[in-house]
């Protein structure tokens, strides 16, 4: 039995200011539609970096 397990770390970043939320709109095929700002957590990033690097792109 395995007891390892490959996982992806992803973060989403939820932006509310009055009665508004910054939402992305995705245009990819693996996933349209609109979302919440986010992305891959890397190897040795920290989830903060993680959120400020999903803006960056």
């Amino acid at each position: 039995m395995q007891r390892t397990e490959n996982v992806a770390l992803t973060v989403l970043c939820l932006i509310h200011q009055n009665d508004n939320y910054l939402l992305q709109n995705r245009l990819k095929d693996d996933w349209k539609g609109l979302t919440l700002p986010g992305g891959h957590i890397e190897k040795n990033e920290s989830i903060i970096d993680a959120v400020i690097q999903s803006f960056a792109n």
